[in-house]
């Protein structure tokens, strides 16, 4: 029973870690670009973003910052799917409701993402927010890093800015399950698909407000 807990831990641990390794090689650019258009007022657009960085920066331009999502993806994903299950076995119960269970793992789940990836965050996003400069003239990783620990500390001002960000934990975590739960419903059409815009509307709203939290002594 032990040994089937550790490989079913290890194998946890090992989808999580490569499908976030996947996910950051394909989906930077437009990470890169999302962060440029909240923190930025004089794009026009996605496009025209895309335009300036490509013209100002070149190709590798879109790469800026991907070194900390790499660095931290791995372990994030894995830490993700490992936790949430530990969780998931410890608020279950016969007399607690799965919802209520799987909501109250998912919640903790994101604590704990937060507190494992919230200093690679904040270095990717100062990291994208420069502009004109190459990706080869860039400081590195590392530089910015100790940079912001001179300035700003290791605390909630420096590489944990933006930690608790309750908002957007619960939304990621706690609101896939909702929408595991809406998709019935849209199904048998008590539920339109409007419904769901509005809830990554809101999401998309707390997600710059994290972004600008995290280059506030910089902007």
């Amino acid at each position: 029973m032990a040994a089937e807990a550790v490989k079913d831990g290890v194998r946890q641990f090992t989808a999580g870690g490569s499908a976030g390794l996947v996910e950051v090689c394909l989906m930077h650019p437009l990470d890169l670009i999302k962060t440029r258009l909240q923190v930025a007022q004089h794009d026009k657009g996605m496009m025209d973003c895309v335009r300036k960085t490509f013209r100002n920066e070149g190709f590798l331009g879109f790469y800026k910052g991907i070194l900390p999502p790499i660095l931290a993806e791995t372990p994030k994903r894995a830490t993700k799917f490992f936790t949430f299950e530990q969780y998931k076995k410890i608020f279950s119960h016969p007399s607690v409701s799965p919802a209520i269970s799987l909501s109250m793992a998912g919640l903790f789940c994101g604590f704990t993402e937060a507190i494992v990836i919230c200093p690679f965050e904040v270095v990717k996003v100062r990291l994208q927010s420069e502009r004109g400069v190459s990706l080869m003239q860039q400081k590195s990783t590392a530089a910015v890093a100790r940079e912001i620990i001179k300035t700003d500390g290791l605390g909630l001002n420096g590489l944990y800015r933006g930690t608790f960000n309750l908002h957007r934990i619960f939304l990621k975590r706690v609101g896939f399950l909702l929408l595991s739960k809406l998709l019935p419903l849209e199904m048998e059409g008590s539920c339109t698909f409007s419904d769901y815009w509005g809830m990554i509307s809101f999401d998309d709203k707390v997600d710059t407000i994290s972004t600008l939290t995290r280059i506030a002594k910089i902007a």
